[in-house]
């Protein structure tokens, strides 16, 4: 068993000021519930039989703007396989990447939705390969490499950050026609075998958060390039290869660029997209069986077969612009929604990938992989968010801020992460504060771990806890709260531990709620509970501090209203400090930024408890090259290694 540890430091400053504001860069390159988290002892999986065959931005300040300086093109067209192997993120112990097969994943989930539109880790994996973007992130580094050329071929942005020049890929055509096309009724789609050019990318990115994108079942809640913000213009014509992307806000945009290489902002070509909205509006492409062969891009691959409750299928697209790719025939994703069956074959070789959001392996079937299969790899890595617990600053008792910092101060973050280990050093999770620990933003994990609650004082922590409340309530006076959960263990564990602790140390009663989901997110939304097992902090998109924080501004849409609560100075603070990090340019100032965000979010407004960054557990085969995958890709960049793994065998 090869297990790939977590990885620190894993975006650095400098490396996030070229990947944001890259000039002349070049190169090739909602929600799943997590894994279950139990403190019981883990179940022994069914035995395994033999193998077979923005809102409130400030006006911007004095923040120093990067000059557009050119910087030397590195070819990384990756048209031979000997280019590829001089990727940064390439493994030698690969091996040679060789040609055919058919790669065998595992879904958890029914394939009910087919938009290109959408960030989601399922749809990724059989919807996105067919498309490109015009950047993104390196599937095999993630990260930590700068922004990959995708469609685009290199990029510049201004002195005043309010420019960007985008140079088009020349020479690349959307996917000729195929059988399945005429066979389900779609022989007259236009743009088959059309060269990409100025018009089909300016076309794309306007078609982003109209209300057509969201009938066909497109996110608003989601980070994307807004038309709102940005006008886009093609230099030299429709038919040129030059687009320019102005920020008519007059705000410098610092996430741009990761913007643009979001799961959903995929380019089209302008006239399928115009007969889409004519001829198939709104859940056509989205929501039938039928409306997965709609899609139609410039990616590696084509829709080839799609059994909703059984196997989706894509096939190579020969005229794959990157010429030496993708290596394997085709990837048909398994419907399995029980995971001990998946286990069992994946154990048994008839998977070759097991893992996909909450359909990795779990905690107890990640202990007998370790035990039972040492010889098959298993690849660990972050997800876009953490668990915790929140809480209601609406009503009593939540409302006081010196009694969620009692309820702060004595959940042990120590004593879960050893509720949550593995196997001797392999633990199922992270601890963190609201940024990923070991990441590029935020505080590290040496400040955090000094913070109340954190462990460094517990006995210092569960005194002032109790002098909190004796000075809200009077001597030995405590709340009765009642703790929300869905039905699913990991939560319910999440309340369980909470209220051993409450009881414990403050003498505070809990009462459980547990209920399914409909009902527990209906009383969520009505703010209609005390403590709730949740996420917290937010699922990210990407690695960028707005994205992390963007949803705590009280003016933002898609805050939530049990928060608004830590109302006056607190929030306030809140305001300003996200306002600042979404318009400032320097990275080392952004951090700081970031950092006094997060530890006042933490320690003095208190919307909930951080407890853990959710980590994935996939089981890959020996047989399985050139798969890999790194830290916050579930939604942004771990379905382009569709174009990049191989088979031996």
């Amino acid at each position: 068993m090869r297990l790939k540890l977590l990885k620190t430091g894993t975006l650095s400053l400098v490396a996030l000021a070229v990947l944001t504001f890259a000039i002349a860069c070049a190169g090739e390159d909602p929600t799943p519930v997590p894994p279950t988290a139990t403190a019981k002892p883990a179940p022994t999986a069914t035995p395994v039989p033999a193998a077979k065959a923005d809102s409130g931005a400030p006006t911007p300040t004095s923040a120093p703007i990067p000059t557009a300086t050119a910087i030397p093109v590195v070819d990384l067209e990756y048209g031979t396989i000997e280019d590829l192997k001089q990727n940064p993120g390439y493994e030698a112990e690969w091996g040679e990447p060789k040609y055919g097969g058919i790669v065998k994943w595992r879904t958890n989930w029914p394939q009910t939705n087919n938009t290109p539109f959408y960030g989601s880790m399922y749809r990724g994996l059989y919807v996105t390969p067919q498309y490109n973007h015009l950047v993104r992130p390196d599937p095999w580094c993630g990260f930590t490499c700068p922004l990959n050329a995708d469609l685009a071929e290199s990029w510049s942005v201004a002195e005043d950050g309010l420019t960007y020049n985008i140079k088009l890929r020349q020479g690349v055509k959307f996917r000729d026609a195929v059988p399945a096309d005429e066979k389900h009724g779609y022989g007259d789609m236009p743009g088959r075998g059309d060269e990409f050019v100025c018009e089909d990318a300016k076309a794309s990115l306007e078609f982003v958060a109209s209300e057509e994108w969201k009938a066909m079942g497109a996110s608003g809640g989601k980070a994307h390039p807004k038309p709102s913000e940005n006008t886009y213009t093609c230099v030299d014509g429709p038919e040129g290869y030059n687009l320019e992307v102005t920020l008519h806000t007059g705000v410098p945009n610092p996430s741009l660029m990761l913007e643009m290489a979001s799961i959903g902002i995929i380019m089209v070509n302008k006239d399928w997209l115009e007969w889409l909205v004519a001829n198939h509006p709104g859940k056509e492409i989205d929501k039938t069986e039928n409306g997965y062969f709609l899609n139609m891009g410039t990616g590696g691959f084509h829709s080839e077969e799609l059994q909703r409750d059984i196997v989706t299928k894509m096939r190579k697209h020969d005229g794959y612009f990157r010429e030496a790719l993708p290596f394997v025939d085709g990837m048909d994703m398994h419907v399995i929604r029980d995971n001990s069956t998946a286990f069992t074959a994946w154990a048994s070789g008839q998977l070759d990938i097991l893992g996909q959001g909450s359909g990795s392996l779990q905690a107890g079937q990640v202990a007998q992989a370790i035990r039972d299969f040492p010889e098959k790899p298993l690849d660990k890595h972050l997800y876009t968010g953490g668990q915790g617990l929140h809480f209601n600053t609406t009503r009593a008792p939540f409302d006081n801020p010196q009694v969620r910092k009692a309820v702060n101060m004595v959940i042990d973050r120590q004593a879960w992460h050893e509720l949550q280990k593995i196997s001797e050093g392999v633990y199922k999770n992270e601890i963190s504060a609201m940024f990923a620990p070991g990441g590029a933003w935020g505080n590290s994990m040496e400040e955090v771990n000094t913070w109340p609650g954190y462990g460094a004082d517990q006995e210092a922590d569960i005194a002032e806890a109790n002098r909190l409340l004796d000075e809200v309530y009077g001597a030995g006076v405590r709340p009765e709260v009642t703790c929300l959960t869905r039905s699913d263990q990991n939560y319910v564990d999440r309340c369980i531990f909470a209220a051993d602790l409450l009881d414990t140390h403050l003498n505070m009663p809990v009462n459980m709620n547990i209920t399914e989901g409909v009902v527990e997110r209906t009383l969520w939304k009505s703010c209609n509970f005390d403590l709730r097992s949740s996420w917290l902090p937010n699922l990210t998109m990407f690695v960028d501090p707005y994205e992390r924080v963007r949803t705590f501004n009280s003016s933002e849409p898609a805050f939530d209203a049990c928060r608004a609560g830590a109302a006056g100075e607190l929030q306030d603070k809140v305001d300003r400090l996200i306002g600042e990090i979404k318009i400032e340019l320097d990275p080392t100032k952004r951090n700081e930024l970031a950092k006094d965000w997060e530890n006042h979010v933490v320690n003095e407004v208190l919307y909930g408890v951080p407890l853990e960054f959710q980590t994935l557990y996939y089981g890959l085969q020996p047989w399985l090259k050139g798969a890999k995958f790194e830290d916050y890709g579930v939604f942004m960049y771990h379905h382009h290694i569709s174009d990049r793994y191989w088979l031996d065998k």
